[in-house]
């Protein structure tokens, strides 16, 4: 291709790229409850374009930069590596939770607290769960078998709205149990 072939390619990619973007977020952001549901998708799809989008862009620039066809096979080797490692993250590691214990050592602690153990968790995001009964209860299965003296939620249940809280979404969560309580944030969501 010529270089004026070559600008257009990238222009039509960028095109391609932001489009769906600017078509889905408004629908996403500004969706009545009614359609979570649609928001739902949406936001999936989203997620998908973006995560290809991004994939695509070592074999774009690739493409773009060199007509050696070597180059343009590391620039698809690249891509298909990127796609991969998202892939993976999102179907294989999405729930791999990790458990950091820190402890805190301070003089200005009364004695009382020696020993005392505070559970925090956040950003469950129930909207982005697949199976969010399933998953909530992973979680407080794993909160409760830390056995807390207290258990703090730092926010991001929801995305939207309360109503992604679901009967069966609630009734896990009241399963979380700390002897001095379980204390919760709403987050910016």
């Amino acid at each position: 291709l010529n270089s004026k072939a070559q600008h257009r390619w990238l222009y039509m990619l960028l095109a391609v790229d932001i489009l769906p973007i600017a078509g889905l977020t408004p629908l996403y952001l500004f969706s009545p409850v009614s359609i979570l549901s649609l928001g739902h998708v949406s936001q999936w799809m989203m997620f998908t374009f973006v995560v290809l989008g991004v994939a695509r862009q070592p074999f774009s620039i690739a493409y773009l930069i060199s007509h050696n066809r070597w180059i343009r096979a590391l620039g698809v080797v690249c891509s298909l590596i990127f796609a991969s490692i998202f892939i993976y993250g999102t179907v294989v590691t999405r729930t791999d939770y990790t458990i950091n214990r820190i402890t805190i050592n301070s003089d200005r602690l009364p004695a009382s607290f020696d020993g005392y153990k505070i559970v925090l968790f956040s950003d469950l995001h129930i909207k982005n769960l697949v199976r969010a009964t399933k998953e909530i209860s992973d979680v407080v299965d794993i909160c409760n078998s830390l056995e807390p003296d207290m258990i703090t939620f730092c926010g991001d249940l929801v995305d939207v709205s309360h109503i992604e809280v679901t009967h069966s979404i609630a009734t896990e969560l009241r399963k979380l149990k700390a002897k001095d309580g379980v204390f919760s944030v709403t987050g910016n969501h």
